[in-house]
């Protein structure tokens, strides 16, 4: 394991993370918290069930471990994502309290910070998310993940232009990127307009990871903004065989864009793809 550790090897797509996992010293429970991460980095509701169990049981053993906390906190975030909490503001008190005790264990932490701003990022508090988002960057210059969640927060707050620099900084980074960074890629294209790219970019992301279903969502906007009403529908329909109760109106509801205008698009391209309101 030492040999593993001075080698700095790359587990987890293409990212070193010895940092993270620096204060474990028995390989059992460093492949297991390394397991979360991996089931996290698959971003289906599936996988992250899975991945918070896995860190939940990690805990029990390890209760002083702030990535783990951080790991919990990204899990219930993307819980909100998916619509998979009892209620939102369920999610967000689990994800808030494991950041927070995080934070305790480990001011300086990257990866904590990024958490946290993903957390006010959900509340739809942009300017607190970019704010903690620029600390975990500051904290880990190297951390791909931090670009990342800058780069969507900045997306989602009508200002695609910088975020796709700092995606594409994210994907520098780590150049065998996850489904989860190339969609965020593929959304900055879709907010910028550039239709055809955001679309060439989804099916990549559908390539890689087919049950990232994330992905059939965004993917029926271009196809509606470019005519394309039949690929629409076939997107919509892929959709509703992950997400059978899908809804247009709660599913906008809960997205933390800011951008008026770019929700009644999606609106519109949602209902056209034939999604139910």
């Amino acid at each position: 394991f030492e040999v593993l550790k001075a080698m700095q090897i790359v587990l987890t797509d293409g990212e070193k993370i010895r940092h993270r996992f620096d204060k474990i010293k028995d390989l059992k429970s460093w492949l297991k918290l390394n397991k979360a991460l991996n089931l996290y980095y698959l971003a289906t509701p599936t996988s992250n069930n899975l991945a918070q169990n896995e860190v939940e049981e990690f805990l029990e053993t390890h209760p002083n471990n702030s990535y783990a906390y951080t790991l919990l906190g990204m899990t219930y975030v993307l819980d909100l994502w998916y619509g998979a909490c009892e209620s939102p503001l369920f999610c967000l008190g689990k994800a808030t309290e494991a950041v927070r005790k995080a934070l305790q264990l480990d001011a300086n932490s990257s990866d904590a910070h990024s958490t946290s701003a993903s957390i006010f990022f959900m509340r739809k508090e942009h300017e607190k998310a970019i704010a903690e988002a620029k600390i975990g960057i500051s904290l880990n210059p190297n951390n791909a993940d931090a670009y990342q969640v800058l780069g969507v927060i900045l997306n989602y707050a009508g200002r695609s232009k910088e975020g796709v620099e700092f995606i594409r900084k994210a994907i520098k980074l780590n150049p065998i990127p996850n489904a989860n960074y190339l969609h965020s890629l593929g959304f900055s294209y879709l907010v910028s307009q550039e239709y055809k790219k955001s679309i060439e970019i989804f099916k990549q992301v559908i390539e890689i990871n087919p049950d990232f279903y994330f992905t059939y969502i965004t993917l029926t906007i271009p196809y509606v903004q470019l005519g394309l009403n039949k690929e629409a529908e076939q997107a919509a329909s892929e959709l509703l065989k992950y997400r059978p109760n899908f809804s247009v109106n709660a599913f906008l509801k809960l997205v933390p864009m800011t951008d008026q205008t770019l929700i009644e698009l999606a609106r519109e391209s949602f209902i056209k793809a034939g999604l139910p309101e």
